[in-house]
């Protein structure tokens, strides 16, 4: 079968039908007969594998006709369950289908659920790089940035799980940016600096890549070692610092619903809070003052927040981390004017622990680490004439004990 003919090809239902027996008449869009899902999922342990892909391709099928209800979600919840350690083949065509379904599935909460078993299909094909796989795995990496409604953690899982489908970027092809919403003063501010790009765009869409991916309250070791080999490419360099200054000095824009005008919508924070942890791997001169910056604008309740509303306290606690991690003189002096101007203490939490890592890492206590910052905040005042610098401009190390 070629390319075309996959691209539009069915799945065998008769045959899939006949494969699955019984269980084909157990469809996921109604109560389950065996109700707990974890028994169903023991059912399928020991049935052999074909049967297993017959079956989620017909639920795939009937999420399509039906609307999706709670046990989708049971479904998918004990995937890994009815998965195991199996390996079975998919076609070529079966697996397209299913990704192209996935990708057509509205713009719901209840979605992923689909799109994961879609994946898990598209993981197992016969033939990883048949173009028109290739070509579906696109569209739902598409519609996966461009739906509102997908949870973050579900938008990162799966991001995560096609970029392992997708093959290795190109050289010449265009910027990944469709996974930035262009709804807030952030996202317009980076999407008319990406639209004037000049130069080889590879190194910058790896680092887009790695920073979709990310997960979790703080950064792995791991993720930021990453962040840092990509960040020797110039075009990587220059993207992260577009992503953070961005955010330091983009206009807010006024958005329907919103009463405030918006700096960083919600969809877009995960992806700012990954670029502020990955702007501390590098240290450069550039990070410190736009790290501040754009902290102390997007604090709540902050006396700085004036520029703009942050839709999500992970940018600020983003921020707040990757200078604690820089721990030069600058980063404490700018963590402790943060602390001066805080008045939620949440934020004020997450100022005191950078601080004590900082600290720690210098070898000096909090105390010591005042009056060293001070000192250096003192001969920066002398010496910085940026604007967004103020008087975190120096990014020496922070000195140890005299």
């Amino acid at each position: 079968m070629g390319s075309t003919e996959i691209g539009r090809a069915e799945p065998d239902w008769a045959t899939h039908e006949a494969r699955a027996g019984h269980l084909a008449d157990m469809p996921l869009h109604t109560p389950l007969r065996v109700r707990d899902g974890q028994a169903w999922a023991e059912m399928l342990r020991d049935v052999p594998d074909e049967v297993v892909v017959s079956l989620l391709l017909l639920q795939i099928r009937s999420a399509l006709a039906y609307s999706l209800g709670p046990v989708w979600h049971e479904l998918v919840w004990h995937l890994p369950t009815v998965l195991g350690r199996r390996r079975p083949a998919v076609s070529a065509a079966d697996a397209a289908w299913a990704v192209r379904m996935a990708a057509a599935m509205p713009d719901t909460c209840e979605s992923p659920p689909v799109m994961d078993v879609a994946v898990a299909l598209a993981g197992w094909c016969d033939q990883p790089g048949e173009p028109m796989l290739l070509h579906a795995v696109e569209m739902l990496a598409a519609t996966v940035d461009a739906n509102r409604q997908i949870p973050a953690r579900d938008r990162a899982r799966l991001r995560r799980r096609l970029l392992s489908l997708r093959p290795e970027i190109p050289a010449g092809a265009p910027l990944e940016i469709t996974m930035i919403r262009p709804d807030d003063g952030w996202s317009r501010a980076v999407l008319d600096r990406a639209a004037r790009w000049q130069g080889d765009r590879r190194g910058a869409n790896l680092l887009l890549r790695h920073l979709a991916i990310a997960t979790g309250s703080k950064p792995s070791r791991r993720w930021l070692e990453r962040a840092a080999t990509l960040l020797q490419d110039p075009g990587a360099a220059e993207m992260l610092r577009i992503l953070v200054e961005s955010a330091a000095t983009a206009e807010p824009v006024s958005i329907r619903h919103e009463k405030l005008p918006l700096l960083v919508s919600d969809p877009n924070a995960d992806l700012l809070r990954a670029a502020c942890w990955a702007a501390s791997a590098p240290a450069a001169d550039w990070a410190v003052p736009a790290l501040h910056a754009t902290a102390g604008r997007s604090m709540f309740g902050s006396s700085r927040a004036a520029g703009g509303y942050v839709a999500s306290a992970k940018v600020p606690n983003a921020c707040i981390r990757g200078l604690g991690l820089i721990g030069s003189e600058a980063a404490i002096a700018c963590l402790l004017d943060l602390q001066r101007t805080v008045k939620r203490a949440g934020f004020g939490k997450q100022i005191g622990a950078a601080l004590a890592a900082a600290a720690a890492r210098a070898g000096l206590t909090l105390g010591e680490l005042d009056s060293t910052a001070t000192r250096s905040t003192s001969a920066a005042a002398t010496s910085s004439s940026s604007p967004m610098t103020g008087t975190c401009a120096s990014s020496r190390p922070a000195a140890g004990p005299r």
